[in-house]
């Protein structure tokens, strides 16, 4: 039996009415803010276009993963398409004429970005921009009061048009985008579950440009994250519709979205934030523990993204205490011939996605072949871009007789270190019982080496009742077709799992493809 069937007559009635009715001037005027929240956009989408352009866009593309988001797309616009027939089919018996061809306009999400107070860096107080993403439905059914609440953590972003808040303009094939639309569409693919989503933009992006990014910062981005799950359901609540009484939220993220998304639950644990509704994290192939992805492009000597390393002396120079006490500075860590290719400039500039930062390298290496040169694995050696004296130490723990630059050295191992998952107060921290840490990686991820979730097994347990270990081997194996792979066929299980109380700890591993969420 069609699981929409017990809609249709009321969603035959409702089209009638609603051919001549759309309430999202009514639904997104309301000037009603929290003190501390500005509302700065607003709007909606059709997920029919939505799933229709992803489709045209993966099938047009070549990339790894393309096949996943065309096959996703296509299964998407069939249940849509079969919503629709559900109505459709019972139009003879009530009688309904016209509207039901435009049914699949009415199947959108409504969207807003709003600013929220938190706390900079430097200690500072600072405006974030988040996005909130929601379901809608035909009027005049009421809007769903969402069951749950998932914080999205996005990946790894050079330039600022790729901020969730600039929703409207990204890709349909990005995370930002599959997490919004996704989860605030699910209450249509699986009627039990409608959810809000909150995405806010990392510090350096949106509202706070002006400002450096705190590349893998645990604290400082699990707290602001914190605030923009706390201040983003006030705000929806007041202005908009009450959560269930039992909604639990979720964290989830890929790359530095996974390592920020497991942070941010750490933090809400520690802190008693959301206490009562915190559901768990679902983390892809994220870097938990920054010295070991370092170790690992040392001990390999290759670097598949010339960006990532960067991103991870910079912002520890930028942002963290010790660091800028000690003095450092990239320069102490990165070779000159490096600095040199102008990638640090281009991050600065916020102009340039991770590719277009890398090929500033690229574009050296072409007028100065004797500095670098890629090996047979298509990759930048790591004594290329990282100076010796940090690889021998990373390496062998050998100091060079330099005092201050030795200094540096076990300033930035100690840095790197305390910015783990896992790490508290030069020991180890461990999830309180009843805890929910999912980690999916990629066995062969060259970016960020499984041994990041091989870390913090090794540090709490593979056997951790509040741990549950993914380990993915199969040909989507690079760090980003792992990323598509993960949105579009796995993490919806991961996070479904946890809002339905089927969550269950241990270690998995599996090879070829899964299938399809929701």
């Amino acid at each position: 039996m069609n699981k929409f069937k017990f809609l249709i007559p009321i969603l035959a009635f409702a089209l009638t009415l609603g051919a001549c009715h759309d309430d999202d001037s009514s639904d997104d005027s309301n000037d009603a803010t929290l003190d501390d929240v500005q509302v700065l956009d607003s709007g909606s989408v059709n997920l029919y276009d939505y799933y229709t352009e992803l489709l045209q866009n993966s099938s047009s593309a070549n990339s790894e993963g393309d096949e996943a988001l065309k096959l996703l797309a296509e299964n998407r616009i069939k249940q849509l398409q079969n919503y629709a027939d559900s109505v459709a089919e019972a139009e003879g018996a009530n009688g309904v004429s016209g509207a039901v061809n435009s049914f699949l306009t009415y199947l959108n999400i409504s969207y807003c970005v709003v600013n929220v107070k938190t706390t900079g860096a430097d200690g500072s107080d600072i405006v974030m921009s988040t996005l909130l993403v929601w379901p809608k439905r035909v009027w005049p059914l009421p809007d769903p009061k969402p069951d749950h609440v998932l914080l999205g953590t996005h990946i790894t972003i050079a330039s600022d048009e790729e901020r969730p808040t600039n929703f409207k303009n990204l890709s349909r094939s990005t995370d930002v985008s599959m997490m919004a639309c996704e989860w605030a569409a699910h209450g249509l693919f699986d009627m039990t579950i409608e959810t809000l989503v909150i995405m806010p933009d990392y510090e350096g992006y949106g509202s706070t440009f002006d400002r450096t990014h705190p590349y893998l910062n645990r604290e400082v981005q699990a707290k602001q994250c914190a605030d923009a799950i706390q201040r983003g359901i006030a705000w929806f609540e007041s202005n908009k519709k009450k959560l269930e009484k039992d909604y639990k939220v979720v964290t989830c993220g890929y790359s530095q979205g996974g390592a920020v998304s497991a942070a941010t639950y750490r933090y809400c644990l520690e802190h008693d934030i959301c206490k009562g509704h915190l559901g768990g994290a679902v983390c892809g192939d994220g870097p938990y523990d920054p010295y070991e992805t370092l170790y690992y492009y040392c001990n390999t000597n290759e670097i598949a993204m010339p960006v990532a390393p960067t991103l991870v002396v910079k912002g520890l120079c930028d942002s963290d205490d010790e660091m800028k006490a000690a003095g450092c500075t990239p320069a102490d860590f990165l070779t000159s011939s490096f600095i040199a290719t102008g990638i640090i400039d281009r991050i600065a500039a916020k102009k340039y996605n991770t590719e277009g930062c890398d090929a500033a390298v690229d574009e050296y290496a072409k007028k100065h072949p004797d500095e670098f040169k890629k090996n047979s694995n298509g990759y930048y050696t790591a004594d290329q871009i990282l100076k010796k004296e940090v690889i021998e130490y990373m390496l062998n723990g050998t100091l060079p007789t330099d005092a201050t630059l030795a200094h540096k050295l076990e300033t930035m191992k100690h840095c790197l270190q305390k910015n783990a998952l896992w790490y508290a107060d030069g020991g180890v921290w461990t999830p309180p019982a009843g805890a929910k840490f999912t980690f999916f990686h990629s066995k062969r991820d060259e970016v960020v080496p499984c041994s990041n979730m091989n870390s913090i097994g090794d540090k709490w347990g593979w056997s951790n009742s509040c741990c549950k270990y993914i380990e993915y081997d199969t040909d989507t194996h690079t760090h980003v077709g792992t990323g598509t792979a993960f949105f579009a066929w796995y993490y919806g299980d991961y996070v479904s799992e946890i809002y339905r109380n089927k969550w269950k700890s241990g270690n998995y591993h599996f090879t070829g493809e899964k299938g399809f969420s929701f």
